[in-house]
């Protein structure tokens, strides 16, 4: 159909980034619903935000042969910068630092 309206290449977008809009626009109308207008805005543009650094990182050329050349580096800084910054059974690596004398008990 695209070729029909002019949009040629339009035909060769993959399935991939086409579920990834839909799951956004799901997501967007579900907090639309279940929240209010401004909520639901900011959370869509966050994400848009996210989906832009994430893509400036992954396509600069050093951050790609680092990763190809190096993995193991690559796992195990994402493996720490996820327990610095992400939850870790519920609390993250520097609330453990922090709390380290009330879990020693």
């Amino acid at each position: 159909m695209s070729p029909m309206i002019g949009l040629e290449r339009l035909s060769s977008v993959g399935i991939f980034p086409i579920m990834i809009f839909v799951l956004l626009a799901e997501t967007f109308i579900e907090a639309q619903i279940t929240r209010n207008f401004s909520t639901s805005f900011g959370m869509t543009l966050e994400t848009v935000v996210l989906a832009f650094v994430a893509y400036w990182v992954i396509g600069s050329p050093a951050i790609q042969t680092g990763v190809l050349l190096q993995p193991e580096i690559s796992v195990i800084g994402i493996l720490i910068l996820d327990l610095l910054i992400g939850k870790y059974k519920g609390l993250r690596l520097s609330e453990i630092w922090r709390f380290r004398k009330i879990l020693k008990k």
